[in-house]
């Protein structure tokens, strides 16, 4: 266990009172390990100086009560700065058991306190009314788009109306048809979600604007634009944990959308609890979370091992060659009319509308042909350099496409830091830096203009209303960070990945692949540290983290503490079982590999095999067992059979 750095009392916390530490009271159980212990007074030191602890601890520890018990002793310490503690994980099964650790905490709290308010995110998928019960022309598959449509139309609507007047007009809509005593299909129905019935109907409500009839979203309109806390229906602080079936159920009985009142709630209670993205995918934290990044929140960084991987994922970017088509399409909606129409004298399409939008810009016709051109020569260049590779990676690839492999095509030497072929291929065709950076405010530009001029011709005619999102901003972005991004901290490559498209040509190499021109960045250490570092301190935790330096370097960690003199603390902590209480068992069988055991629904011989092994050994064992299995669909596997057998 590492010794605490100068300047942190790790016993300032743990004087308390005759009954114990001052945490003591938050601490769901009746005695702590003393490991536990030592790591709750070491958080809650290091946070106050604004600091992180980094805890490796075998299974068992119990690291989830540890840190939650020493955030949420801060947040209630009125001497503390923090507000509330946000939890981030990898893994879903480690939220159920941080959620599991609050409903402790909260059972075990003295009769006086209140319970500890928290919070589970979730996306819109999960808690919208109509995507949860398959209505009003929503599903899996659309429920994004149809969401921001619909949004997008009622906040449009209420120019000639309020908000509260669409939902009462979805509400009366339902009386009425109850009052006139319909029966039959002519009946109300009441849309129902998670136990909560909405005052609304299963179908989108419209409303008349004199001209045509608009969909629009009768629980965002039961919301308001911008929710409030005052005005979520119901009273989180005397809830405590409140999941998202809990939201979905509270919200419909009120009429108010349960994704609105979730930003509602955010930034008030007392826990909340997500993942990575909620605190590193820079459009999630712009949209959604941006309100819990700042130092009034002590950050809990669970699986913290996987925050490396993970982020580098999400600040890494890239293109696919199907995007690069679809944006040349979208440049090619704005520019086809205007260029026509000045060619022919005749016009095309809505070319007042396209004209007057593109003045109101700083982009030219001439800049979104020039973009349209290299978005085109970009997939050339992709095509020759797919091809040459299949040509000498895998001689006679057309005819044996159903067999190619996944592949990588490195763009420059992964050892050497240089320029990658394609921008200096670029450079050679005469594209320059304006080119590249421009891309991204035409991308802007064109997605602005198809919005506002296909949403007032799907106002008239389209009576579904989807509106399918834009691929041209998300090129122009990433041409613009292809180009301005180094070639030392930043790794470029082509990406192909199997599939199988019939309509593609047969000689084609789409035919077999999904490409993309990818940009990996190979160290995110500062842009992990710059985000730690808008919290006011916080625990990053996993079984595995060694070697501690590594991790810290790889995490910004390092770079806050000498740089900004934010304490950062070591914890290491073993298996708290003793040794004389330790046994290994070597078992006859088959390797438990994916190949061998099959999924977990499949009665496979390795299965039935490791299910006998795993009941003897529990059965024949005095004491408890731990069972290692290889994830957690294996180990949920592994508990249901001994549950089914004992």
């Amino acid at each position: 266990m590492a010794g605490a750095p100068r300047g942190i009392d790790v016993t300032a916390d743990g004087e308390g009172n005759d009954e114990g530490p001052a945490w003591r009271d938050v601490f769901g159980h009746e005695e702590p390990y003393d490991d536990q212990a030592d790591g709750i007074e070491t958080a809650v030191a290091a946070g106050r100086e604004s600091g992180f602890t980094v805890v490796e601890g075998a299974c068992g520890t119990g690291k989830t009560m540890l840190a939650l018990t020493a955030g949420i002793h801060l947040v209630r310490d009125p001497d503390s700065p923090f507000e509330r503690v946000f939890v981030l994980t990898s893994v879903k099964q480690q939220l159920r058991q941080f959620e599991q650790d609050l409903r402790t905490i909260n059972a075990n709290l003295p009769a006086d306190r209140n319970p500890v308010s928290g919070l589970t995110l979730v996306g819109k998928a999960d808690v919208c009314p109509y995507n949860r019960e398959g209505a009003g022309g929503i599903d899996d598959t659309n429920v994004y788009d149809r969401c921001e449509s619909l949004r997008e139309r009622t906040r449009g609507l209420t120019e000639d109306t309020t908000a509260a007047a669409l939902a009462a007009e979805a509400r009366s809509q339902q009386v009425g048809l109850a009052d006139s005593g319909a029966d039959g299909g002519g009946a109300a129905t009441y849309l129902e979600s998670a136990g909560g019935t909405s005052p609304y109907p299963r179908e989108m409500p419209e409303y008349g604007t004199g001209t045509s009839d608009v969909e629009f979203c009768p629980f965002y309109a039961g919301s308001g634009r911008s929710p409030r806390v005052e005005a979520v229906p119901f009273d989180h602080t005397e809830l405590g944990l409140v999941e998202p079936e809990d939201l979905v159920r509270l919200s419909v009985d009120t009429g108010s959308c349960p994704h609105s009142v979730m930003g509602a709630l955010l930034p008030h209670v007392e826990v909340a609890l997500g993942n990575y993205y909620h605190a590193f995918d820079p459009t999630t934290v712009e949209s959604f979370t941006g309100a819990l990044l700042n130092e009034g929140t002590f950050v809990v960084c669970d699986e913290a091992h996987m925050l490396e991987p993970r982020v580098r994922e999400l600040v890494s970017g890239g293109v696919s060659d199907t995007a690069l088509r679809d944006a040349a399409g979208e440049i090619a909606q704005v520019v086809q009319p205007l260029t026509f129409t000045e060619e022919t004298g005749r016009a095309t399409g809505p070319v007042e509308e396209i004209r007057a939008e593109l003045a109101e810009t700083d982009v030219g016709v001439e800049e979104l042909q020039r973009t349209r051109e290299l978005l085109a020569d970009l997939r050339e260049y992709l095509d020759d350099r797919v091809e040459n590779y299949l040509d000498a990676e895998h001689p006679g690839w057309r005819e044996s496409m159903p067999d190619l492999p996944d592949a990588e095509i490195p763009l420059r030497d992964p050892e050497e830091p240089a320029t990658d072929d394609l921008t200096e291929w670029a450079e050679r065709a005469g594209w320059s830096d304006r080119d590249w950076v421009r891309a991204e405010p035409v991308g802007a530009v064109v997605a602005g203009i198809l919005d506002r001029v296909d949403g007032a011709v799907d106002d008239e005619d389209d009576e579904e209303g989807d509106e399918s999102s834009r691929t041209a901003p998300g090129v122009g972005r990433t041409l613009a960070a292809w180009h301005r991004a180094d070639h030392t901290e930043f790794f470029r490559e082509v990406g192909l990945e199997r599939t199988w498209n019939d309509a593609a040509p047969r000689e084609s190499w789409r035919r077999a692949y999904n490409a993309r021109f990818a940009l990996h960045n190979c160290v995110p250490g500062d842009v992990i540290g710059e985000r730690l570092g808008a919290f006011g301190g916080g625990v990053l935790m996993s079984a595995t983290l060694e070697p501690l330096d590594v991790f810290e370097e790889v995490t910004g960690l390092n770079h806050l503490e000498a740089e900004e003199d934010r304490p950062v603390v070591e914890r290491t902590y073993g298996l708290n079982f003793p040794e004389a209480n330790r046994e290994s068992f070597a078992v006859d069988a088959p390797k438990f590999t994916y190949d061998n055991r099959g999924s977990p629904g499949e009665e496979t011989q390795a299965r039935r095999i490791y299910a006998d092994a795993l009941r003897q050994v529990a059965t024949e064992t005095p004491g408890n067992v731990l069972v290692g299995m290889p994830n957690y669909a294996e180990a949920e596997w592994a508990a249901e059979t001994l549950r089914e057998n004992s």
